[in-house]
C-alpha cells in the first residue's frame, strides 16, 4: 500500500528527519531595511564558527555553512509564523504586531513611515521571537522555513527503493522473531515431557439410525 501511494505522488518522510544530532548556539540579528521596506534577518551558527576557526582546514574541503541571511516582508513573516505554529501551537501568541502591508490607498496617499524607534523595537521583538521559535521548533525546522535549501531534500525523504528495502528487512526480522518463538516453544515442550495435549477422541457412533 505504501509503495502504491509513493508511485501516485506521495512521499515518505524519513523517521526522525528533523532530529537534532547535537545542539548548536545560534544568534539572530534583525535590522530594518528602509530601502526595501523589509526586515533583514541574519543568523550565525556560533558553534560551527568556533569549530572552523580552531580547526586546520583540509585541502579540498568546503567550509560548512555557518551564516544565513534573508529579507522578509511582514506578510512573509506572517506566513512563516503559520508554518511554525503548525509544528507547535505554543508560538501562536508570540509573533510581534507588524504594521499592515502597503495597499492601493497607501500607494496613492502615502503610507505612514516607520519611525526609527518603532523599527528598533520591532527588530528586537522579532529577534526575541526567533529565539523562542528556535527553542520550540528546533533549528532544522526553523531553518527550512526561513532559509529553505532545495538541495538537501533527499535528507528528509525516503526513495521508493529505500522504502522497499526497509519493508523487506522488516518482514525478514518479523519472520526471524516468529521462528525464534517457535523454537523456544519446542525446546520448552521437549524439556517438559509431562506436558501433553489433551485431544478428545472422535465419536464412532453413526449419525443416523
Amino acid at each position: 500500500m505504501m509503495e502504491d501511494a509513493l508511485e501516485c505522488g506521495w512521499v515518505s518522510v524519513r523517521p526522525n528527519a528533523f532530529e537534532e544530532k547535537d545542539k548548536h548556539k545560534f544568534v539572530f540579528i534583525v535590522a530594518w531595511n528602509e530601502i526595501e521596506g523589509k526586515l533583514a534577518v541574519t543568523c550565525h551558527d556560533r558553534t560551527t564558527q568556533r569549530r572552523v576557526g580552531s580547526a586546520e582546514p583540509e585541502l579540498g574541503d568546503a567550509p560548512p555553512d555557518s551564516s544565513w541571511a534573508g529579507l522578509f516582508s511582514f506578510q512573509e513573516l506572517r506566513a512563516a509564523h503559520l508554518q511554525l505554529c503548525a509544528v507547535n501551537s505554543d508560538l501562536e501568541p508570540c509573533l510581534p504586531a507588524f504594521p499592515e502591508e502597503q495597499t492601493v490607498w497607501s500607494v496613492l496617499f502615502g503610507a505612514p513611515e516607520l519611525s526609527a524607534r518603532h523599527a528598533d523595537a520591532l527588530c528586537f521583538q522579532l529577534q526575541v521571537y526567533l529565539g523562542h521559535a528556535l527553542d520550540t521548533c528546533g533549528w532544522r525546522i526553523l531553518s527550512q522555513v526561513l532559509f529553505p535549501d532545495s538541495d538537501d531534500s533527499e535528507e528528509y525523504y525516503e526513495s521508493l527503493g529505500e522504502l522497499r528495502q526497509k519493508g523487506f528487512e522488516d518482514a525478514l526480522q518479523r519472520a526471524k522473531t516468529n521462528l525464534q518463538q517457535v523454537r523456544r516453544v519446542n525446546e520448552h515442550l521437549s524439556t517438559h515431557p509431562e506436558i501433553r495435549l489433551c485431544v478428545r477422541p472422535c465419536s464412532t457412533k453413526p449419525l443416523f439410525r
